[in-house]
């Protein structure tokens, strides 16, 4: 089919074999990123965020896990993309799963508030 594309099951195919494959990926470097992959990253983590319905939360936490240890370290522009997705992602889903997530969200809020070197512009993201 020349539109299979458009396919719901399509995308929610796609979404998960990128997520897997950069979780695969993560496991085997076990490296800081480099600024190399700062596109890679900002992809897949909006990638969560926009499309957190087709992913299970074992792997949410997964993405998320893999960027905390190096969070205050990485670039702006993937702190404010990690804000924006675990908050998107917070806002999406259901109640049950809210209750999992949310430590995760405090967390990265605090990191973002409380660490010195943090950007004003993240601070203030977190903060709003």
């Amino acid at each position: 089919n020349e539109f299979e594309f458009l396919r719901l099951d399509y995308h929610r195919n796609l979404v998960h074999r990128l997520i897997t494959f950069f979780l695969q990926q993560q496991q085997r470097q076990q490296r800081l990123f480099s600024a190399a992959d700062v596109r890679v990253v900002q992809s897949v983590v909006y990638l969560t965020g926009e499309y957190c319905a087709y992913l299970s939360n074992q792997q949410i936490f997964a993405v998320f896990n893999a960027m905390l240890p190096t969070f205050v370290h990485e670039p702006n522009t993937i702190q404010l993309c990690i804000l924006t997705a675990i908050t998107k992602i917070y806002l999406k889903i259901n109640a049950h799963s809210k209750c999992k997530i949310q430590p995760l969200l405090r967390h990265i809020f605090a990191l973002c508030r409380q660490h010195s070197d943090m950007s004003v512009d993240v601070r203030c993201r977190a903060v709003m």
